[in-house]
C-alpha cells in the first residue's frame, strides 16, 4: 500500500485510505472483502512523519481443530516513524526514505502487524471439539458411536505403573 509524500506533508488526522488486500502480499489469506480500509493520522516534525492509525478487516480463516472455515476480525493498531533521518527513534518501526521519493510503501508494515495480531492456534470457537479420530465426523454438529479412541500414545505406559 502507498502513501504520497504530498498527502504526508499534508498533516492529515483520521484520514481514510482504501486498497486492495492483493497489496500486501498476503496469498495465503483470504480476505472476505479485497478493498480494504485503513484509518490514519499524521504528524510531522524535522522530517520525520509519525504515523499511527488503525486497521479492521475480516478474513477467512480454517479452524485447527474442525477444518471449517470460519470468518475472523483483524483488528489492529499501527504506530510507526516514516523519516529521512539515519539516526531516527528506536522505540518505533521506521520506514527511511529520500527526499527524491513520491511514495512510501507500508504493506511491510501492514503485513507484519498481520502476523503479529493473527492468533497461533486458530479455532472457529473457544469449545470447539474438532473431528472424531476415529471416524472423521465433525463433533461441533453431529456426535458418533466411535466411544474412546484406542489409539497408541506415549503415555500409556505410564498409566499401567502401580503405585
Amino acid at each position: 500500500m502507498k502513501i504520497l509524500f504530498s498527502e504526508l506533508r499534508k498533516n492529515f488526522k483520521n484520514k481514510t485510505f482504501t486498497f486492495n488486500a492483493d497489496d500486501i502480499d498476503l496469498p495465503e489469506v483470504k480476505f472476505k472483502n479485497n478493498l480494504q480500509k485503513l484509518i490514519l493520522s499524521v504528524s510531522s516534525e524535522n522530517e520525520e512523519y509519525y504515523v499511527i492509525g488503525k486497521i479492521n478487516s475480516i478474513y477467512i480463516e480454517t479452524c485447527d481443530r474442525c477444518l471449517y472455515d470460519f470468518e475472523k476480525a483483524w483488528n489492529s493498531s499501527l504506530d510507526f516513524i516514516i523519516s529521512s533521518k539515519k539516526n531516527a527513534s528506536n522505540n518505533y518501526d521506521v520506514i527511511s526514505f529520500n527526499q527524491t521519493q513520491e511514495f512510501i510503501n507500508i504493506s511491510d508494515i501492514l503485513r507484519d502487524h498481520f502476523f503479529i495480531n493473527r492468533p497461533y492456534k486458530k479455532l472457529c470457537k473457544i469449545n470447539c471439539k474438532g473431528l472424531c479420530v476415529e471416524c472423521g465426523i465433525n463433533l461441533n454438529n453431529n456426535t458418533c458411536e466411535c466411544g474412546p479412541s484406542n489409539m497408541d500414545t506415549p503415555w500409556e505406559k505410564l498409566r499401567k505403573i502401580k503405585f
